[in-house]
């Protein structure tokens, strides 16, 4: 997300089609739009959030192994972990949408974030090496997130990979809040799948935070006032009917790894 590119699809609307995502998607070719983008600094100088960036690495990958990336994503990923079928948006030209346009089964997803958990490993074999793993969720990122009236202040960046560097979280994070969490203090992955509009408050990350975290790591009742059971039984059950209604419909919209 530092790759120098004049690059907006934060500051305006989608629908705009000076938004750059927009653009990117509504070209005949939305590998040679990104590499077209003109520069607005050096490389690495300043963080931006460009899902250009994250298309071209598809494309990277192909061009670095000969597979397909659908290929290579079954072969060397999905089919060791146990992955059942995927479904991949697809890019003007033909690209898989590497940018976030990637839906799979809650189960699957978690799958994901229990393989960076384990540092690479899944049933004793190594997919990934433990370096790369530690080296993608390290907050490699937090001094030139800081600053940017995009992101919050508390969060910060690895490789494609969100991190939380205060409560020692890292995250992948889609659209609509689709979200693995990982929390490598209490051994524990979480995933969320919803369908929460742009301008409406996230509840996620404080549902982890404040309740499923602490229901792990404590012996103890959470302190609370006597009327707050019932609350909080009535929410979860709200929140859990919207998500199981927000996994069937994304099912086929989910856009998970970001």
């Amino acid at each position: 997300m530092t790759t120098g590119f004049a690059w907006d699809e934060w500051s305006l609307p989608f629908e705009d089609p000076r938004n750059s995502d927009n653009g990117m998607q509504s070209s005949s070719d939305a590998v040679q739009y990104v590499l077209d983008t003109p520069m607005a600094c050096q490389p690495g100088e300043k963080w931006v959030y460009c899902s250009g960036a994250s298309l071209l690495l598809g494309e990277i990958l192909v061009q670095a192994s000969h597979y397909s990336v659908e290929t290579f994503a079954r072969k060397f990923l999905f089919d060791p972990l146990g992955v059942g079928d995927v479904y991949w948006l697809r890019f003007p030209g033909g690209y898989p949408s590497t940018d976030g346009g990637l839906a799979m089964t809650p189960r699957d997803a978690a799958r994901i974030g229990y393989l960076m958990l384990n540092n690479g490993t899944w049933d004793g074999r190594k997919i990934v090496s433990a370096s790369w793993v530690a080296e993608s969720v390290n907050t490699t990122l937090r001094q030139a997130l800081m600053g940017n009236p995009s992101v919050d202040s508390s969060l910060g960046y690895g490789y494609q990979w969100w991190t939380f560097p205060e409560i020692g979280i890292y995250c992948a994070a889609g659209y609509s809040s689709q979200y693995i969490f990982c929390v490598p203090k209490s051994d524990l992955v979480v995933v969320f799948t919803a369908s929460i509009p742009e301008d409406a408050d996230d509840p996620t990350i404080y549902l982890l935070t404040h309740y499923i975290i602490p229901s792990v790591v404590s012996d103890h009742s959470l302190t609370k006032e006597p009327w707050q059971d019932t609350v909080i039984i009535v929410i979860l059950v709200a929140v859990a009917a919207t998500l199981v209604l927000a996994g069937i419909y994304s099912a086929m919209k989910t856009r998970y790894l970001r």
